[in-house]
């Protein structure tokens, strides 16, 4: 796996009850002042049974996922995520498993 910044390229399994920082602005192409992201995210080789949310940093996890998984499965959503502090969207991962983010594009200020 590559990333644009080099940042998180090959971090690994992702643990259970884990929150994965991203930081989305100030790279690819991501102003400063973007209020919100397309986000395509997937869980791939899922350890157990569990899901993922995605949600701004800086705020509480929400009670809702983004997406559900199986053990061993590979799934993907797309999803518009808002922006938090710092211009980072935080992943929280019920159980465990690898985590593929890709970035397709963003809401500009205003």
């Amino acid at each position: 796996m590559r990333t644009v910044d080099g940042v998180s390229n090959g971090i690994g399994v992702r643990t259970a009850g884990s929150v994965t920082e991203l930081q989305v602005t100030g790279g690819a192409g991501v102003p400063a002042d973007a209020t919100a992201v397309f986000l395509n995210v997937a869980a791939v080789d899922a350890q157990a049974k569990g899901f993922l949310t995605v949600y701004p940093c800086g705020t509480p996890t929400p009670n809702a996922s983004t997406l559900n998984y199986t053990s061993g499965s590979t799934v993907a959503n797309g999803t518009i995520a808002q922006l938090g502090t710092g211009g980072k969207v935080c992943i929280f991962t019920q159980d465990a498993t690898d985590l593929i983010v890709d970035l397709t594009g963003y809401f500009p200020a205003g």
